[in-house]
């Protein structure tokens, strides 16, 4: 049974790097996985690791958006560097959970998983940001 990071929204900071603004396409919260969906007018919604065309994680959330239409700012380039309080393993590698906007550990990826590497835990606190699918299901 995968166990995602549980994620405390009030720890998830921008430590270095950049971010960018965007509109939500639904309800998130800090330290979701997002991409732009072109089908919504590229707004901002959860990555998921087992649904077809949301595995391609191309940002990290780092506000809160209520609803949608709401304004989110979305960390987005490789590189980047986020804190999300002492929950990660350092050299461990997260992913684009199979639940819609949650991140699991490498260990949890499983059959029909497209998985996408978020980003590395470089301290028990932060993680650098890889944002890298493979597009294809794991076997």
């Amino acid at each position: 049974m995968p166990s995602p990071l549980t994620i405390t929204a009030a720890n998830v900071t921008l430590v270095s790097g950049a971010q960018s603004t965007g509109v939500a396409a639904t309800a998130l919260t800090p330290g979701m996985p997002v991409y732009q969906d072109s089908s919504n007018s590229n707004r901002w919604t959860k990555c998921d690791a087992d649904a077809t065309g949301k595995d391609a994680c191309t940002g990290v959330t780092l506000t809160t958006a209520d609803a949608a239409g709401q304004p989110i700012v979305v960390a987005t380039t490789a590189g980047t560097v986020i804190g999300f309080g002492a929950i990660l393993t350092v050299a461990e590698g997260y992913f684009v959970g199979s639940t819609a906007g949650l991140i699991n550990p490498t260990a949890d990826i499983t059959t029909n998983w497209k998985p996408c590497l978020i980003g590395w835990g470089i301290t028990t606190s932060n993680m650098q940001l890889v944002l890298s699918a493979s597009g294809v299901a794991h076997a």
